[in-house]
């Protein structure tokens, strides 16, 4: 068994898009079954989390100032398939992470 988090950030997001893009997430993940397990939006602070259905998994997207996304995954326990490659103290390496095409630049 392993924990596996996982977090990255877009830069160049405007606070309004931010505020758009995370009520977007809320509705869309909402009517998938995900669990919003907290949502504030002020002018202070953006964020979104919420579960996958069955699960105690995490993934959570924050606005913070000065144009920036940032997205945490995390799983409190998985199971790597028979081959994966291990680092050096046991836990999975894993590849590289590159955003979707429509946000590289």
């Amino acid at each position: 068994m392993v924990d596996v988090d996982s977090e990255w950030a877009l830069k160049g997001v405007s606070p309004t898009q931010a505020k758009a893009a995370l009520r977007r997430a809320r509705g869309e993940l909402g009517r998938q079954g995900w669990k919003v397990t907290s949502y504030e939006e002020s002018k202070f602070r953006n964020e979104l989390s919420v579960r996958p259905p069955g699960t105690d998994d995490t993934v959570t997207v924050e606005a913070y100032p000065g144009d920036r996304l940032m997205v945490r995954a995390y799983a409190e326990c998985g199971r790597c398939p028979s081959g994966t490659p291990m680092g050096a103290y046991g836990d999975p390496e894993l590849p590289s992470q590159q955003a979707p095409l429509q946000l590289r630049r």
